[in-house]
């Protein structure tokens, strides 16, 4: 955490967000190093608030999906209980 002054009060800064951090990063690792950080950042943003509620009913409404493809895909063999009938 870094501080700015500005307008005679100081102000908390996050020195991931400064034009140094940004150009430092692309030096050591090249836009796709910039690139992975701003999806890194993303991502982390999607596990708070209003997305975070998106995230688990879409997490939700996929997993049941699933389950709902595989309870009607499961073989049924109806030819086995018709034979031990008859030999009762």
């Amino acid at each position: 955490m870094g501080y700015q002054q500005g307008n005679g009060s100081v102000y908390p800064v996050n020195p991931d967000d400064s034009k140094k951090y940004l150009r430092d990063m692309e030096l050591y690792g090249g836009k796709a190093n910039v690139l992975m950080d701003e999806l890194r950042r993303w991502f982390v943003g999607l596990w708070h608030g209003e997305s975070l509620a998106f995230m688990v009913g879409g997490i939700t409404v996929f997993i049941s999906i699933g389950f709902f493809y595989a309870a009607n895909h499961v073989p049924y063999n109806s030819e086995s209980d018709i034979a031990n009938k008859d030999s009762r």
